[in-house]
């Protein structure tokens, strides 16, 4: 006779025993692992079919995510691109409450319950032990920290993920030189930084003489905002360039 876990690849629980009754013990059983179909097959020399009982075991349980399913906690992409963010759990009983799951992201150092719209979406399955939060054309304000809260009856757990940006930057804004730092041998560049892509940024300026081909170049970090360029000739035109 057999006694099978057939819902975690038919392991073994008992076998070869040669009484009517058999028994078998599960010890610090968890859900995400034991719970389950289990069967108890057993044949003679008197029966050519195997004869099988099935026997479900259910475990009341907090919902821990599941392993058998990890969720992918950070996520790298850019602007008007897509995202879904899944997580599946394990539970008995299943979270049946309306608010038993609930996504929220971080801003400003504070928890804001995700509401759907035309771009973000919040589904959760039929099963209730997965939700997912999608956004589509995704925005320089969804990079964030998104956090998914489940509980039941039994206790609750609660899941963290990173929407992160990965690509270049965007063109700085409102690049100008101002009329009123123009001397004769220096002008004052400014400009408004654009997205940084997610990454620390820099910026380079090149100017040259209006009929010159060699241009001169500057790197500026990222928190400046202005820069004065000395040692221009008087009386001569030139041309400015700028890109991060």
């Amino acid at each position: 006779m057999f006694l099978i876990n057939n819902t975690r690849n038919g392991r073994e629980l008992l076998t070869e025993t040669y009484n009517n009754t058999i028994s078998a013990s599960l010890e610090n059983a968890r859900c995400e692992f034991d719970k389950g179909i289990y069967q108890c097959q057993g044949n003679n020399i008197h029966n050519a079919v195997q004869q099988v009982l099935e026997i479900e075991i259910i475990i009341r349980c907090a919902p821990p995510a599941s392993p058998f399913l990890p969720p992918l906690r950070k996520f790298w992409t850019k602007t008007n691109s897509s995202v879904i963010l899944t997580y599946t759990v394990v539970a008995y009983p299943p979270p049946r409450a309306s608010s038993a799951l609930v996504w929220r992201k971080q801003v400003n150092n504070e928890w804001s319950i995700v509401n759907d719209n035309t771009r973000i979406n919040t589904q959760i399955s039929q099963d209730r032990l997965q939700t997912n939060l999608s956004i589509v054309q995704v925005h320089k304000d969804d990079f964030a920290t998104y956090k998914v809260n489940v509980e039941n009856s039994i206790g609750f757990t609660e899941q963290t993920f990173v929407i992160q940006a990965k690509e270049v930057p965007a063109i700085p804004e409102q690049f100008s030189i101002p009329e009123n730092t123009i001397t004769d041998s220096s002008v004052i560049v400014e400009w408004k930084p654009g997205f940084n892509g997610g990454d620390d940024q820099w910026f380079v300026i090149g100017y040259k003489q209006h009929t010159g081909e060699k241009w001169a170049y500057k790197t500026i970090l990222e928190h400046i905002e202005r820069i004065s360029i000395e040692e221009l000739v008087a009386g001569t035109s030139y041309q400015f360039k700028m890109y991060a």
